[in-house]
């Protein structure tokens, strides 16, 4: 599985393309990742776990790079 997610972290270094995920919803890549609509609010998250809610609301997550 490491060889799929190495390739995706490149291109989303290179802003090919932007992934996102949903509170709720299980991290896909280990990195920093920021609120879609306030990118100042950034967290550190680990594959697998669980995405956040923020301020008590649902939120999209966008990745931004790794840690």
């Amino acid at each position: 599985m490491t060889s799929r997610i190495r390739p995706l972290a490149r291109s989303l270094k290179t802003g090919l393309i932007s992934l996102t995920a949903a509170t709720g919803s299980h991290c896909p890549v280990s990195g920093t990742w920021t609120l879609q609509d306030d990118h100042s609010e950034k967290k550190a998250l680990s594959e697998g776990s669980v995405m956040p809610p923020y301020d008590g609301r649902t939120v999209i997550w966008t990745y931004t790079g790794q840690v």
